[in-house]
């Protein structure tokens, strides 16, 4: 993995302090309903909370059913392949 500049962390920091912004400007109850209609899990069958839940929810621009760590899936019998990509 090719290392990144420091203009690309000032780029994604900028967007996450955003996405972080956006979240907490959100009312409590529209917060809840998002995280209650995502669902988002980890590998043992956790819920994440409610701001990681979103955070990766706009990440993504999708709705993520479950999200771990390497050595998370790797309990699990997950492995990536060498050289395989997202």
């Amino acid at each position: 993995m090719a290392k990144r500049t420091k203009e690309e962390i000032k780029t994604w920091r900028d967007k996450m302090i955003g996405l972080s912004r956006k979240i907490k400007a959100m009312p409590e109850n529209e917060r809840f309903d998002l995280w209650k209609k995502i669902g988002t899990i980890t590998p043992e069958g956790h819920a994440l909370s409610c701001t990681n839940t979103i955070m990766l929810y706009y990440q993504a621009g999708r709705r993520l059913n479950q999200v771990g760590g390497y050595q998370q899936w790797r309990k699990f019998g997950r492995q990536v392949k060498a050289g395989e990509t997202a």
